[in-house]
């Protein structure tokens, strides 16, 4: 499951890379056609429009892959659930720590800390 989540990250980083690459930000007429096809193929809340989703990806435009961290909840190990699945075990100390570090915008303090290269 651990390596899903990754491919998964590493699917939506690529997918951002591309929404956000100068030739496609840049192009007003490319950055409605994306908004609508997320709109389409992705369950998106009810009240985010093409118009928000297309201002949100124009203030990106100077957004770089470097600027983006990817980051998964800590767990500490794994168990299985009283039906029977495994599971991944949440931290819940470095969970509160990394809820700490998004609310206070220090995500490179927390990084610096709890990932290693």
């Amino acid at each position: 499951d651990i390596s899903r989540g990754r491919r998964q990250l590493a699917f939506i980083k690529a997918l951002m890379l591309e929404a956000t690459s100068p030739e496609n930000i840049t192009n007003p007429l490319t950055v409605a056609k994306f908004a609508n096809a997320a709109t389409e193929n992705l369950v998106v809340d009810k009240d985010l429009t093409t118009r928000a989703m297309t201002d949100y990806a124009v203030s990106l435009r100077n957004v770089r892959g470097d600027d983006v961290i990817f980051a998964t909840a800590p767990f500490s190990g794994y168990g299985t659930s009283p039906e029977g699945g495994a599971i991944d075990i949440v931290d819940e100390e470095k969970m509160a720590e990394l809820g700490e570090a998004l609310r206070t915008d220090t995500m490179d303090t927390y990084l610096d800390v709890f990932v290693t290269p």
